[in-house]
Order: structure tokens, then C-alpha cells, then sequence
């Protein structure tokens, strides 16, 4: 709530999800919807994009439900594939992000000579600042899960019935992560994109890893490539 009403850095959307967004194959994506438009911290909206799309990864196994077992093998690969595209996407859109922001920043700095500001500490300031709107983010996409659980405002993919253990496993990565997404950054930066690969780690292995994968490899100190290669060997 701090950061959420006393840190104007920016014009934001405001609600930015995957329901407000447009997507063509031939144009760029543009959001909509942007009644709710404040200035705030960096890290909300895309924090709450994170958020939508992680719910998208928890929804998975209530697709696999059909009494046919072919079918259902069918149903489990596909989850799969969808869980482990959609928290690619997750890395590839901060990716994004923080490589415009940093492009941007240099314009900036070219342009105005920001650097005279920071003497001889100008690189690790900009990597302390991404890192900051990563932490905010994380902690903002935790809230929009719980938001969407608990709050009035619901998503699609998780009105099945069956659905009370798969948001009991979201809320708590979501209370993890929130909790996490209060801590100071490190004193010595790691960089933005550890925590997000971590992120997404955690992510996988509280949505959809099955027990098999845990006893093939040790999730705590394999890479995120390493736990998705061992999700797809598994269907």
C-alpha cells in the first residue's frame, strides 16, 4: 500500500491484464480499457499482467478431466505445453521490458547527460532500479492473484468446480512471493533476471510439476531450463 499510493513514478494503465490487451499477428499489441489510469509505481502494471498470466499457469490441470485415458494423456500434454509457454511469456515480457527501459534510460541519459548525477556509480544505479521495479512487481503480481481468488472480480479459468486445490496452491506462492516482494533488494545487485528466472522456477514447481520430476532432479538448484525439460519428459 505504501509503494502502491506514495511512489508517482509513472503514468500507468491502471488494470492491466490479459483481458485488456489486444493482440493481432501483424500489428503490436495495444492495451485498452484505461479508466483506471494514475500515476504509481513502475512495477504495477506489469506486475499485474505477471500476475494474470500466472494465473493462466495455476488453471492448467483443471482442463485434464476427461474419462477417456487416451484422451486425458492428451489433455495432461497439452496443460503442460500451456503452462510451460505461458511462464516462458512471463520471462519474455519482463525481458522485453527491461531492455526497452534500459534503451530508453540510455536515450535519456545521451540526451540530458544523466550521468553526471551518478559519478563513477551510473551502471549498478540503473541495475539497483530495475531491480527495485522488479521487487515491486513481484509483490504486485502476488496481489493480483489473491485479488482474483478472494475479491469479487474473478478470472474465467478458474470458474470449474473443481477448482478449491488449484487456488489453495496459487494463494500460497502468491503469500510466498508477496512476502518476498516486501524485502529489501540484496546489497550486491544479482540482477533483475535471477529473480524473475526464480520466479518463474517457483512458479512451475508450485502450479504443475509433478512428483515424478521431483524424485529425477533436485527443483531447488535446477535451472529453469532444466525443471521445463524435465515437465515436457514426464507426459
Amino acid at each position: 500500500r505504501d509503494r502502491f499510493v506514495n511512489a508517482p513514478q509513472a503514468l500507468l494503465h491502471g488494470d492491466l491484464h490479459t483481458g485488456s490487451v489486444f493482440v493481432a499477428s501483424d500489428t503490436p499489441a495495444r492495451p485498452f480499457d484505461c479508466e483506471f489510469t494514475f500515476f504509481g509505481p513502475m512495477g504495477f502494471d506489469i506486475g499485474q499482467l505477471i500476475g494474470n498470466i500466472a494465473l493462466g499457469v495455476f488453471s492448467q490441470p483443471l482442463y485434464a478431466t476427461d474419462n477417456n485415458e487416451e484422451l486425458k494423456r492428451k489433455q495432461k500434454k497439452k496443460r503442460h505445453q500451456n503452462a510451460c509457454h505461458l511462464t516462458k511469456s512471463i520471462l519474455a515480457l519482463w525481458n522485453g521490458y527491461e531492455s526497452m527501459f534500459r534503451g530508453l534510460f540510455k536515450q535519456e541519459d545521451d540526451k540530458n547527460r544523466v550521468n553526471r548525477l551518478f559519478p563513477g556509480a551510473h551502471s549498478s544505479v540503473l541495475d539497483r532500479l530495475i531491480e527495485g521495479i522488479w521487487n515491486d512487481a513481484r509483490g504486485f503480481a502476488a496481489l493480483a492473484i489473491i485479488r482474483r481468488i478472494i475479491g469479487i472480480a474473478d478470472v474465467k479459468e478458474l470458474r470449474a468446480k473443481n477448482r478449491s486445490e488449484v487456488e489453495k496452491k496459487a494463494l500460497v506462492f502468491a503469500a510466498v512471493q508477496l512476502l518476498k516482494g516486501t524485502e529489501q533488494c540484496s546489497k550486491e545487485s544479482l540482477g533483475s533476471s535471477v529473480h524473475v528466472r526464480r520466479f518463474c522456477k517457483e512458479l512451475l514447481a508450485a502450479s504443475i510439476v509433478p512428483s515424478s520430476v521431483w524424485q529425477r532432479l533436485d527443483a531447488k538448484t535446477a535451472s529453469l531450463e532444466d525443471l521445463l525439460q524435465a515437465v515436457g519428459d514426464d507426459i
